[in-house]
Parts: structure tokens; C-alpha cells; sequence
């Protein structure tokens, strides 16, 4: 991260961590927004990462939002980078510097340009969709699912249907639509 930006997310902390009375504010995203700075400072990606999630979680911020994209960059997690950077705007880009702002919509490119979208459509709702055998959720999914570039596995099942199976290449800033019909099992 810039020294700009780094000095920005750091304050931002600070900044958090101080404008309320401590009564006043939830112990565990003060308690843990401190931790992730102090993490952040030593360049521990991976503990911050966790750090700045678990402040996220407790009490949406600025703060915490910029050190979770951040983290993420750091960490090269292209598809978590890319959909915090783009939360980060969406949400807080008001409230960010110009140079933050410049810098969130640089990197959102950068990871853009290592990832693609699936936008996968099914005729049965209820059904687990797995891309690379990791579960994203039931049908019906939001209209496009980020994931990094390459060749990706889809494995969509329900109770009672043949699993539908596909392989697909996604290239970066591409997206790749996927329609699933889903046919029913044989009766015995």
C-alpha cells in the first residue's frame, strides 16, 4: 500500500478506535481494529486479514473495509481484493480522499484484469451450486459470481436431480454465462 494510503488507513483506525467513549463502542471491533493496525504496521497480511474481517463483522467502517481490501491485495487474493475494493467504493467512496479513491479504483482494475464473472443461471431453485468444489450458495445466485481467471468447475446438485456438471474457461474481465437444466433421477 502507498505510504499515503497506508498513513490514511492507519489514522483511520486511530481515528476509529478514539471518537467514541470506549463504553460506547462494541469492545471487539475497537479490540481488534488495534490488532490489525499493529499487524498491518509488521506487514502480517494474513493476521490482519483476519483482524480487520472480525472489526468488519462487529461494526461496518471505513477503516475496516480498507484494511480488509488492502490485506487482501497484499495476500494477492484477486477475487476477495477486487469485491472489497469494490465495496469500499460503493460504499465509503464519498467519505475517501481523492488519493484513496484513485488508488481503489486503480487497484480494482488490476484485479479485474486477474479475474472474470460466471453468471450461472438454473431451472430449479434450492439447488448447491460449487465452483472448484467450493460451495457458493443455492440458487437462485446473485447475477454474477467473480472468480479468478482460468478454467473453472461447476457442480450444481439437488435432491432427487443428476448433478450438472460443466467445465469452463473464464478469461480476465470476461464473463462466461452458464445455463444449468437440471433432469430429474430415474425412479426405482
Amino acid at each position: 500500500m502507498t505510504r499515503l494510503v497506508r498513513a490514511w488507513a492507519l489514522s483511520m483506525v486511530a481515528l476509529t478506535t478514539t471518537t467514541l467513549p470506549a463504553a460506547a463502542q462494541p469492545k471487539s471491533d475497537t479490540v481488534a481494529l488495534t490488532r490489525a493496525g499493529q499487524a498491518d504496521k509488521k506487514r502480517d497480511w494474513s493476521s490482519a486479514l483476519t483482524l480487520y474481517s472480525e472489526a468488519l463483522t462487529a461494526k461496518p467502517s471505513l477503516a475496516a473495509q480498507a484494511g480488509l481490501e488492502n490485506a487482501h491485495y497484499q495476500l494477492q487474493h484477486a477475487v476477495e481484493a477486487y469485491e472489497a475494493y469494490d465495496e469500499l467504493l460503493k460504499t465509503y467512496g464519498a467519505k475517501l480522499s481523492r488519493a484513496h479513491q484513485t488508488e481503489a479504483e486503480d487497484r480494482l482494475k488490476q484485479t479485474a484484469a486477474k479475474t472474470g464473472s460466471l453468471s450461472i443461471r438454473v431451472d430449479e431453485t434450492d439447488a448447491s451450486v460449487l465452483i472448484d468444489d467450493i460451495s457458493v450458495g443455492t440458487t437462485p445466485l446473485p447475477m454474477f459470481k467473480r472468480v479468478s481467471a482460468g478454467t473453472r468447475r461447476v457442480r450444481i446438485v439437488k435432491e432427487g436431480f443428476v448433478p450438472f456438471e460443466a467445465s469452463r474457461l473464464v478469461g480476465a474481465n470476461a464473463t462466461v454465462a452458464i445455463e444449468a437444466r437440471l433432469v430429474r433421477e430415474a425412479v426405482r
